[in-house]
């Protein structure tokens, strides 16, 4: 079946490819070794082949439907459902493996077509947060896990400025990240005076950085800041 398939080392995209009608694909210009691919398809779940050394013309990859989860979001204070909250599952193993699913009216969310291992439930963009330890589940193939609850509460913020070091002045249009506990990750962009407030921050430790300014030199890993998230606080 044709759909894209990646070359990839450590999760870093080398090459990219579509599959034709009869599903094969080939690849040129690698590095010499052995190369694993990550493959994508509707209707499957992700798949992560094997080691394939250079040179080979007989790979096959093979791709199952995986699995399911279903579950509801309620609020952590009153135990009434979270209606419409947009939920992120999160692949431990495969970072790139993030499915967002939306709750119904009533807090019932459902995604399938999962890849086989363990997710994190976290919530994506809003103003909520997780309550306590975030939910995981695990997915073998052809699995359907049910009644996960995920608690819902009002999360904190991390807030503070992007400025430049000579003028002072604040830098505007900058995506600024927090990186949380359960591969959890929200965003916030600056505005006009370099100000940011990233919001639905739950407890934990959080690693804050920022994208590329233009007119300005590349964000160093290094220089990102660890800051402790707390529901309902505002740490800048």
């Amino acid at each position: 079946f044709p759909d894209k398939i990646d070359s990839y080392t450590k999760e870093t995209t080398a090459a990219r490819q579509t599959t034709d009608a009869q599903g094969r694909f080939s690849f040129d210009y690698l590095w010499p070794g052995k190369w694993q691919f990550c493959v994508q398809a509707e209707g499957y779940a992700t798949t992560v082949s094997d080691s394939i050394a250079i040179g080979a013309t007989d790979a096959q990859i093979v791709m199952g439907k995986g699995g399911s989860v279903s579950g509801k979001g309620v609020f952590d204070t009153s135990g009434e459902p979270a209606p419409n909250i947009e939920l992120a599952l999160v692949a431990e193993d495969l970072a790139r493996e993030r499915v967002t699913v939306v709750a119904d009216e009533k807090g019932a969310f459902h995604a399938d077509t999962l890849a086989v291992g363990t997710f994190t439930i976290a919530i994506a963009q809003s103003e909520y947060a997780v309550k306590g330890e975030a939910p995981t589940f695990t997915i073998v193939e052809s699995s359907e896990v049910s009644d996960v609850v995920v608690r819902v509460d009002e999360g904190g913020i991390i807030a503070g400025r992007v400025y430049d070091i000579a003028t002072g002045l604040g830098i505007a249009d900058v995506s600024v990240h927090a990186y949380g506990p359960g591969q959890n990750k929200k965003e916030a962009i600056t505005d006009a005076s370099g100000s940011y407030a990233v919001k639905g921050i739950a407890e934990g430790k959080y690693h804050v950085t920022r994208d590329r300014a233009s007119g300005y030199r590349d964000p160093d890993w290094k220089e990102a800041k660890d800051v402790q998230g707390h529901v309902a606080e505002t740490v800048e």
